[in-house]
């Protein structure tokens, strides 16, 4: 009498779990590399749109006839609480885009416009503007804090306007909390 196996056996399950785990073993690094990049990007994308925002707002008060009261210093979502003239440029943000309630970001305002900004996503900071990748993120932001962010967004800023158009002072001007309050 013939007898027909059926299934797999033990030594066959084992290679083909071992072939999985080298697989996985492979895979996994670049797969949390990417989370990385992903995180720098939306950081980099989300110091934009803050820039766009306080932009559009600033725009808005300057067609009302009102001074924003900010000039020449960071404003900074920290700061969303308070009352006075940054409370009130936020207020405006956040009518544009929700995202300014939730975004944990600074924007320099000079001579009456947003000029540069960065933000937070996650453990990450990003800038505007600025190329940020995963590659130059630990070069150009060595601190790995919300000042590091910021003196970024100056040096990318200062990079791209004549001397007499940069921002002094690398980003220390202003409150320097960069929205960093956890929350």
């Amino acid at each position: 009498m013939k007898t027909t196996k059926k299934g797999f056996t033990l030594i066959e399950l084992i290679v083909v779990i071992a072939i999985i785990g080298v697989l996985a073993a492979i895979l996994a690094p670049t797969l949390l590399g990417n989370i990385k990049k992903s995180r720098i990007q939306s950081a980099c994308a989300d110091a934009k749109t803050m820039m766009t925002l306080a932009n559009q707002a600033l725009a808005e008060l300057d067609e009302e006839g009102v001074d924003p009261g900010v000039n020449n210093a960071w404003l900074d979502s920290a700061k969303w609480s308070e009352d006075g003239d940054s409370a009130d440029i936020l207020d405006r943000m956040a009518s544009f885009g929700d995202a300014a309630k939730t975004a944990k970001f600074s924007v320099y305002i000079k001579d009456g416009a947003a000029v540069c900004a960065a933000a937070k996503n996650g453990k990450y900071y990003g800038c505007y503007p600025g190329q940020l990748s995963k590659k130059n993120y630990d070069e150009k932001n060595s601190s790995g804090d919300a000042a590091g962010a910021k003196a970024m967004a100056i040096a990318f800023y200062n990079a791209e306007h004549a001397t007499a158009d940069q921002i002094s002072g690398g980003g220390s001007g202003g409150d320097s909390s960069g929205g960093d309050s956890e929350g």
